[in-house]
């Protein structure tokens, strides 16, 4: 199976836009806006019912989102497939400033099962719309529910900040292992916990030492396996070098003895 969507003239792909009950973002709702774009870049090609697994998720922030509101991801004008892999990639800006770049892999096969349409991959052209509650799964409608009852409680935090946080299990002194449960609205609709979630815990087990003092600007993840919610998730944290500006490390998360995810990330000091 070989496609090449181009578009030169303009952004004819759709674009995917954030609109949470406060204007606090962190890691997670970026990598799981990306992926949930890059995706639909690529059902463009394949059609809306082709399934694709996530193999690798990159997300580059030269500038910091500060009003997630505002925040849009612009699915590029080319995406290739070739081989049974296809890849896409989009903008990640706030208004008018173009904030970074993500790009994504995934596993395209022509034999694949085909899955329902995701409701917010109806192609409306150069348009962001919304997606009515009665489009989600339960799972889906439970994360909704959360977000909202979150709003206006966690202060100069997102949501998601402070529910990753509440789920890692206390660090014991010089430990550099972590371990955190997911929960079932933190999963996929093939119920197998969501990349965006996977990309968000690693990097939280690897940046939390700085605290507030670090921002995310580069971070690249490559999915081995499928991780489940209700199962731990020990993450290992391998420091790789400082300077006096940046900060690079790596994750290394397993379920179950199976490893899951690998990762690698940079940081920036504010």
């Amino acid at each position: 199976m070989h496609a090449v969507a181009n578009n030169r003239t303009g952004r004819a792909a759709r674009p995917l836009a954030l609109a949470p009950p406060s204007d606090r973002i962190a890691t997670m709702e970026i990598a799981m806006l990306a992926d949930f774009a890059l995706g639909g870049a690529l059902r463009r090609t394949t059609g809306p019912d082709h399934p694709l697994p996530t193999v690798t998720l990159d997300l580059q922030l030269t500038g910091e989102v500060r009003s997630a509101s505002q925040l849009v991801t612009w699915p590029s004008s080319t995406v290739a497939i070739e081989g049974g892999l296809g890849s896409a990639t989009a903008s990640i800006e706030e208004g008018d400033v173009v904030l970074g770049q993500c790009s994504a892999l995934f596993s395209v096969s022509p034999s694949a099962t085909r899955v329902a349409p995701l409701p917010w991959d109806v192609d409306t052209e150069g348009e962001a719309t919304s997606t009515g509650e009665e489009q989600l799964t339960l799972a889906e409608r439970n994360l909704v529910g959360l977000i909202s009852g979150h709003a206006g409680t966690s202060g100069s935090r997102s949501w998601s900040e402070s529910l990753i946080e509440s789920l890692f299990a206390p660090r014991a002194a010089g430990e550099a292992r972590r371990s955190v449960t997911p929960e079932a609205f933190m999963t996929n609709r093939g119920g197998f916990l969501q990349g965006g979630v996977l990309f968000a815990v690693a990097a939280h087990a690897a940046l939390e030492g700085g605290g507030d003092a670090l921002r995310l600007a580069s971070g690249h993840i490559e999915f081995i396996s499928s991780a489940m919610p209700a199962a731990e998730l020990t993450v290992s944290v391998e420091p790789l070098h400082e300077t006096r500006r940046t900060v690079f490390t790596r994750a290394f998360v397993h379920q179950d003895g199976r490893l899951v995810a690998n990762a690698s990330f940079v940081a920036r000091r504010r």
